[in-house]
């Protein structure tokens, strides 16, 4: 993203300019500053971003929204709710649903947040969680029902309505023990292959994108945190090419394994 000046009134839909925010290139409205998106989506394409700060998180949904012909649903996967409207009087990488979830077709009771828990989830977000019918589902539901049971409810709610679904994937979410790597550890998150499982049961009805936030390879060690958000990307990828909703040329070794298949 390339800096600018703090955008006007009509860079939002029904906001409020922002007085002062962390990093304003982040919210600047123009070309530069959002993904390059079609002017129709096509079914057999996705988008991915990789981060970096999950500030990046609304002005994606933001260059997503406007190419889709209906609501769109977002699947969040984290260890803090991100849902405050500012902190430490900033807007900031804690911030990106509040205004995401102000986009007339991202409503929020079409955000999914799997893995919330910890000490580190400011009263802010939770009571704009509440206000605004999110769906919150911690660590500690994954344990009790299962992953098979949460991504059928995160499926439910993210798709109810809506013509796609974004999936942002906070590094963070893995307990800080596998994913050194990032700058606001919350330990006691999910297992990799509790994450992953997720990731590729969620990925399979198809995405209209995906990111990768928070990885911070300088506080890394021995590319653990790296290896793993690739890792989410492309069993991400896999997935959806192996049930069709992702490339365009069929299979043709007869093999399970790939996809998209002959009809």
């Amino acid at each position: 993203m390339r800096g600018g000046a703090a955008p006007g009134p009509s860079a939002f839909a029904g906001e409020s300019p922002p007085a002062h925010f962390t990093k304003p290139e982040a919210l600047h409205s123009g070309p530069r500053d959002e993904p390059e998106t079609p002017a129709t989506l096509s079914p057999s394409s996705s988008r991915i971003v990789l981060g970096g700060d999950h500030s990046i998180g609304f002005p994606t949904v933001r260059g997503l929204t406007p190419h889709v012909d209906g609501n769109v649903g977002i699947i969040h996967f984290d260890r803090h709710v991100d849902t405050q409207e500012s902190d430490l009087d900033e807007r900031m990488h804690t911030t990106p649903w509040f205004h995401a979830t102000n986009i007339r077709n991202a409503p929020a009771t079409n955000l999914v947040q799997i893995g919330i828990g910890g000490w580190q989830s400011p009263r802010a977000g939770v009571k704009v969680g509440r206000e605004r019918g999110t769906t919150i589902i911690t660590v500690g539901d994954v344990e009790r029902v299962g992953v098979e049971k949460v991504a059928e409810v995160a499926l439910e709610v993210a798709w109810k309505d809506a013509k796609a679904v974004y999936l942002s994937f906070d590094i963070d979410v893995i307990d800080a023990g596998f994913v050194p790597g990032t700058g606001w550890p919350e330990p006691g998150g999910l297992l990799p292959r509790e994450a992953l499982n997720l990731v590729r049961l969620v990925s399979e009805p198809g995405l209209a994108g995906i990111e990768i936030v928070e990885c911070s390879p300088p506080y890394d060690w021995a590319e653990m945190t790296c290896l793993m958000s690739s890792r989410v990307i492309l069993d991400s990828l896999a997935v959806q090419v192996r049930s069709g909703k992702l490339g365009r040329k069929p299979s043709s070794s007869g093999r399970v394994a790939w996809g998209p298949y002959p009809s």
